[in-house]
């Protein structure tokens, strides 16, 4: 009624027979004169492929709350720099506080040499050793004994994988 543009998203069959879904962009002409719309002008574009797209992230991000909330665990990503030294870089926030019981910020960085506050201090030097092989671009995997913010005392299965960066010719992550 106002002449203002209109956009529409359908499903369609086409001539084929497949479904297809297809976005339609109109922008109506407003004659004054007569107060009513006299023509409009119009675009046609398939989405069908943006479609399927934003529907398989959403099954996937499902199926990840999902898995999430199943397994006591998290991931993370650990960055080498040149000089040999560890930078956290990212891990799944909601997964490592549900498991530890900290926000990733209030962990502090402490992979040279001494210990890290969230593991039991007897097993530092296993995890220390496997945080060494794994810098040396060794796949590692080590059990050790993880103190929960509540103190509670949990087992942890650590997999390292290193990542060998080509530009940098090292193990960067």
């Amino acid at each position: 009624k106002s002449g203002r543009p209109v956009t529409a998203e359908y499903r369609m069959i086409n001539k084929a027979g497949q479904m297809r879904w297809v976005r339609i962009y109109r922008r109506p002409i407003w004659n004054e004169k007569t107060g009513r719309v006299t023509r409009f002008y119009g675009v046609t574009q398939d989405i069908t492929e943006q479609k399927q797209m934003t529907d398989a992230l959403q099954i996937s991000e499902e199926r990840y709350r999902l898995i999430s909330e199943l397994v006591v665990g998290y991931a993370f990503s650990i960055r080498i720099e040149a000089d040999g030294s560890l930078t956290s870089e990212w891990r799944t926030e909601d997964l490592y506080e549900r498991a530890t019981g900290y926000k990733a910020n209030e962990m502090v960085k402490h992979y040279e040499g001494t210990e890290y506050p969230l593991y039991h201090p007897d097993d530092w030097e296993g995890i220390s050793t496997a945080i060494q092989r794994t810098i040396a671009g060794e796949s590692t995997i080590s059990e050790h004994r993880m103190i929960t913010k509540s103190g509670e005392l949990r087992w942890l299965q650590v997999f390292r994988n290193p990542v060998w960066d080509e530009q940098k010719q090292r193990y960067s992550r």
